[in-house]
């Protein structure tokens, strides 16, 4: 491996481990308790979301993660979680640049979807 990829990997990895930490600093639950990867796997199920709703509503904002299953889900077609891939992108935007980091667009996205959901 060259020593440009194995920063770029040790990037990856924090930045996944930032977001998780912060997550979870806010009261969110991820289903692994934090992130050894460059993948986070949030439990969107105490929100009273699904992941399929959190998926669409992220695309709205031109986010790109996944809706997931997660263990304890009645069904498939309505998945618990999301998961959010880190990849090149986030690594190339250095924090600094950003007036607004993911965490906090992250969870001002699933409040205002939790509080607009019918009850």
């Amino acid at each position: 491996m060259s020593p440009e990829f194995k920063a770029y990997s040790k990037q990856t990895k924090a930045n996944a481990v930032a977001l998780a930490d912060a997550l979870m600093k806010n009261g969110y639950k991820l289903v692994t308790d934090g992130t050894e990867n460059h993948l986070v796997l949030w439990d969107l199920r105490p929100c009273g979301l699904t992941g399929s709703k959190m998926e669409t509503i992220c695309d709205m904002l031109h986010i790109t993660l996944n809706k997931n299953a997660v263990f304890g889900d009645a069904s498939a077609l309505a998945p618990g979680g999301c998961v959010y891939f880190f990849c090149i992108l986030p690594n190339q935007i250095p924090p600094t640049a950003c007036p607004y980091n993911k965490t906090d667009l992250f969870v001002d996205t699933i409040t205002g979807a939790a509080s607009a959901r019918p009850r």
